[in-house]
């Protein structure tokens, strides 16, 4: 007795269920890793719509320094959504976004441990902000993708408010910083399958 008819070329799992996509959280469970960075982007999307004591207008980093919370959830959920994206840049190739990705994580690593008023920290935040600039603007040039250019322009209107508005301005770089991460996720999925 044989089989009534063999499956030849099975197909693929879909996107979001392949294992090479997943991520392992604690407890044995996995999550795709593009969805990970979805929940952690809009995690700090609604950190940053919290108005903090101060207002909006004090910068970040003040906030931390006194130990308010909802500061500490931007930094962590922007570090960790960044931790996350790693992995994919590295699979797809995307080499310059990686190396980027890891200078973000140390980057807001020493923003973090430095005294917000120091020479240090303002230079550090410096760097940051030029180099978000200078990858996001990059990405764009290689890809042309209308979100990416609204991005950027996001970004860089927010580095420009920075001048005003410390705090404003630093909540505009994270999230456009943060859609467009989530957006090239999205655009290597939808290219692969």
């Amino acid at each position: 007795m044989g089989q009534d008819f063999q499956i030849l070329n099975a197909p693929r799992p879909p996107s979001w269920r392949d294992p090479q996509r997943m991520t392992r959280l604690p407890g044995g469970l996995a999550v795709p890793r593009g969805i990970l960075v979805a929940m952690l982007s809009l995690c700090c999307a609604a950190a940053c719509l919290i108005p903090p004591r101060s207002g909006f207008r004090e910068a970040i980093s003040l906030q931390v320094a006194r130990g308010e919370v909802v500061a500490w959830l931007i930094i962590a959920s922007t570090a960790a959504a960044t931790v996350s994206s790693i992995p994919h840049m590295l699979r797809v190739g995307r080499y310059f976004s990686a190396v980027f990705l890891v200078l973000v994580v140390v980057g807001l690593c020493s923003l973090v441990r430095t005294d917000p008023t120091s020479a240090h920290h303002l230079n550090t935040f410096t760097y940051m902000a030029g180099g978000l600039l200078l990858w996001i603007w990059c990405v764009w040039l290689g890809s042309r993708s209308v979100m990416l250019g609204i991005c950027a322009l996001a970004s860089t209107s927010g580095a420009f408010a920075c001048l005003a508005s410390l705090g404003i301005g630093e909540r505009a770089m994270i999230l456009s910083t943060l859609v467009a991460l989530n957006y090239m996720l999205w655009a290597d999925q939808s290219e692969a399958e």
